[in-house]
C-alpha cells in the first residue's frame, strides 16, 4: 500500500472518507474527489490532495494513480424513482469515464465500491443475503 498512490470517488460519503482516512493512516498518496474539493480539504486537511469530481461530467484528473476507488454514485432507490435518467446517467456514465481514465494513466486497479443502499429499505432484521 504504502508508496502506491490512488484516487478515491465518493471521498466525502461514509465508505469513501473511511477509505481515504485508511489510507492516509497508511502514508499513501491520496486524491480525494468529490463536489466540494474545499469541504474535503476541511475535512481531511494537507494530508491528502483533494481534487473536483462530478460524475456527470467527463474525468479531468490530471495526474497518475495506481489504483482507482470509485466510491460515488447514486444508490439511493428514491432518486432511481424521482430522477432515474439523471442518476443512470451518473453511475454509468461515472464508472465509464473512470474506467477510461484508469486506462489512460496505466492505473492497474480499479475498485467499484456499493452499499446495502441499493436494495432498497429493509424490512426485518436479518441480514441482506446475496446469491
Amino acid at each position: 500500500m504504502k508508496g502506491k498512490s490512488y484516487a478515491i470517488t465518493g471521498a466525502s460519503g461514509l465508505i469513501g472518507s473511511a477509505v481515504v482516512w485508511y489510507l492516509m493512516r497508511r502514508g499513501c498518496d491520496v486524491y480525494a474527489a468529490g463536489r466540494d474539493p474545499s469541504g474535503l480539504l476541511r475535512r481531511f486537511g494537507d494530508g491528502v490532495k483533494c481534487v473536483p469530481y462530478d460524475a456527470l461530467r467527463p474525468v479531468e484528473f490530471d495526474f497518475p494513480v495506481d489504483v482507482v476507488i470509485h466510491a460515488a454514485s447514486a444508490a439511493s432507490p428514491e432518486l432511481f424513482v424521482e430522477n432515474p435518467v439523471e442518476t443512470i446517467m451518473a453511475n454509468v456514465f461515472g464508472i465509464r469515464e473512470l474506467l477510461e481514465y484508469a486506462r489512460r494513466v496505466g492505473a492497474r486497479k480499479v475498485l467499484y465500491v456499493s452499499s446495502s443502499e441499493v436494495y432498497g429499505e429493509k424490512e426485518g432484521s436479518e441480514p441482506y443475503r446475496e446469491g
